[in-house]
């Protein structure tokens, strides 16, 4: 269980909505681009790039949250999601038959796609698990990076819990604080002062662990990879 909201907020996935991605070409009207041109950064100098994995998520308007809890409900799975990028694209937002026949024949549908934009895999319907997610995510992430994506949800674990101890406890400090500062308008007197004043120092020190933590976070962050997915023209591939 953790103690900080910032920590609850690192085991959420972070959906982003958008639509499918278009074109309009003179002549023959708005056309569906390939799924991958989302995520496409090709055109990036090379030092620029920061290519991810994907996971899109193509469900129906009408909020279900024990669809969501039944899908992604896992440490692992909001963990590895860090590492992707996370998109949910609404079925109601499709353009044509021919786009819903192509990506989600069946709602909720799933797809993972690796940092050179392929899918690799492919979760229809709701009979699904976090642990099949995360079998497919781990697909999805393992082609290009030095190591595989369940050593960084560990590595990331482990950060988590350091973090939320830190994170905890300068949130409880600002409690004692605001205590200590009620106390004080009421009945002042120096046991509530210096209680204020080692709350204060404490929390000095905690903010510096905390951002070391955060630096650390950011590293933890940026997988390396074996190749860049792009400088072997893979980015082009079609889903």
């Amino acid at each position: 269980m953790v103690r900080s909201d910032e920590t609850a907020k690192r085991m959420e996935i972070a959906w982003e909505s958008k639509r499918l991605p278009t074109t309009v070409k003179e002549g023959y009207g708005r056309q569906t681009l390939p799924l991958s041109t989302l995520f496409d950064q090709s055109a990036l100098p090379a030092d620029q790039r920061n290519p991810r994995p994907a996971m899109v998520w193509f469900v129906s308007q009408e909020p279900d949250s024990k669809l969501e809890k039944k899908l992604f409900d896992s440490e692992n799975v909001a963990i590895a999601s860090r590492y992707f990028d996370c998109v949910k694209i609404y079925v109601e937002d499709f353009d044509s038959d021919d786009d819903r026949k192509r990506y989600a024949k069946v709602t909720p549908t799933l797809l993972l796609i690796d940092a050179a934009g392929k899918e690799v895999a492919k979760l229809e319907g709701r009979e699904h698990g976090p642990d099949g997610v995360y079998r497919a995510m781990l697909k999805a992430a393992n082609a290009y990076w030095k190591k595989p994506l369940d050593q960084h949800v560990r590595d990331y674990g482990l950060f988590l819990k350091d973090f939320d101890k830190v994170a905890g406890r300068l949130s409880d400090l600002e409690a004692e604080v605001k205590e200590h500062e009620e106390h004080m308008v009421k009945h002042p007197c120096e046991r509530a002062k210096n209680a204020i004043k080692e709350c204060q120092e404490e929390t000095a020190k905690l903010n510096v662990e905390k951002a070391k933590l955060q630096t650390k976070e950011a590293d933890l962050l940026k997988p390396a990879f074996k190749v860049d997915p792009y400088a072997r023209g893979e980015a082009t591939s079609k889903n």
